[in-house]
């Protein structure tokens, strides 16, 4: 099938869910505090289902606080809207067995949601770091690796939270630190000031490209990235402390890593006795990276659904969704990510910095 038409299938189903979505919320809600079904709630819906794409669309154009505070609030209405469909569904369920005042459980029901949608936010800003080791054959030294994935830096985290991420990485004093891709979250153009505290990373830095960062224009951000002490590997071999470490861009849609015949990993040569850490966007391809003797692959993407229960969805499409995963002599590791997409909000999930300590086998 075109992928156009698929993609635009997909589009389409989408956007009647989400308005089906804010239906439903705002029809259990009219419900429950006994109000009547005018024009307003039509409009209401309308508004407030269209708030994020109008603000996408603005924040590619205009800029300003005014432009900024819309879209995270839009961004932040997103989750609200999705976490009350289910809040509300559960209400409507437990209400068959369980009598009680419709006003108090509206009530109820959009304290529970506040609640929720406020520790999705904090929890979104405390950073847990995960600590694992893996052995490696043939490895001259052991070696200490930070894995930074998925910031998305943007409209919603900016400058000063990058600045506090690199100095919690600093904190950890690794070797060397691996980027796994979406550096840029693609929602508007960042300046050159923006990314300056990269700089005070205090080790070596190899970063591959991820989705957004695609989107964000790979020229642009090469020449702003050149300016930093971050190193690009696009489809290239570093060799670090003994350690061969390559670099593959995030895949055009439909192709893997070694899916088809001149795909870039089978462009790239390497000593197949020496150790091997692959940088690679998406999680998957574990058995082609087995299957070439890497002996540890490193990815991000999925953010582990960043939002429950998103997180069921996301272990659907990628059966190596987040943590450690192990096949032959390959060790895949999946970051949930450091920051975030859309909402600045994580429930299920962790805002994640990954300690990788290499030892000899």
């Amino acid at each position: 099938m075109n992928r156009v038409l698929l993609f635009g299938m997909f589009l389409t189903a989408f956007l009647l869910l989400y308005l089906f979505v804010h239906y439903y919320v705002f029809s259990r809600l009219y419900q429950l505090f006994h109000l009547k079904k005018k024009w307003t709630f039509y409009l209401i819906i309308l508004l407030l289902a269209s708030s994020f794409i109008l603000a996408s669309i603005f924040d590619h154009w205009l800029d300003g606080p005014f432009f900024r505070i819309f879209y995270i609030l839009s961004a932040i209405w997103v989750a609200t809207v999705f976490i009350a469909f289910w809040v509300l569904l559960i209400q409507q369920i437990t209400s068959k067995f369980w009598k009680h005042d419709s006003k108090t459980a509206g009530y109820v029901v959009i304290g529970f949601v506040a609640v929720i949608i406020l520790y999705g936010g904090i929890n979104t800003f405390i950073f847990k770091v995960n600590e694992i080791t893996v052995p490696i054959e043939n490895l001259e030294q052991e070696i200490k690796i930070v894995q930074l994935s998925d910031i998305h830096l943007g409209t919603i985290l900016q400058q000063h939270y990058l600045r506090t991420v690199v100095d919690k990485v600093n904190e950890l004093n690794p070797d060397v630190i691996l980027f796994t891709g979406d550096l840029f979250d693609g929602s508007r153009k960042l300046t050159d000031e923006d990314l300056k505290p990269l700089n005070d990373l205090k080790a070596p830095v190899y970063f591959v490209t991820g989705n957004p960062d695609v989107y964000y224009g790979l020229d642009l951000m090469t020449e702003q990235l050149n300016k930093t002490k971050v190193k690009i590997l696009r489809n290239q071999v570093e060799n670090f402390s003994g350690v061969q470490i390559i670099g593959v861009d995030n895949p055009p849609e439909g192709q893997e890593l070694g899916e088809v015949d001149g795909s870039p990993l089978s462009k790239i040569s390497w000593d197949a006795n020496k150790p091997t850490i692959l940088m690679y966007h998406m999680p998957s391809n574990l058995e082609e990276a087995s299957a070439r003797g890497i002996d540890l692959q490193l990815s991000g993407h999925t953010h582990y659904g960043q939002i429950f229960p998103f997180t069921l969805l996301s272990m659907l499409f990628f059966p190596h969704n987040a943590g450690l995963y192990e096949m032959g002599n390959t060790t895949l590791y999946v970051s949930q990510g450091i920051g975030t997409w859309g909402p600045p909000i994580r429930i299920g999930t962790r805002s994640e910095l990954v300690v990788i300590h290499l030892v000899k086998k």
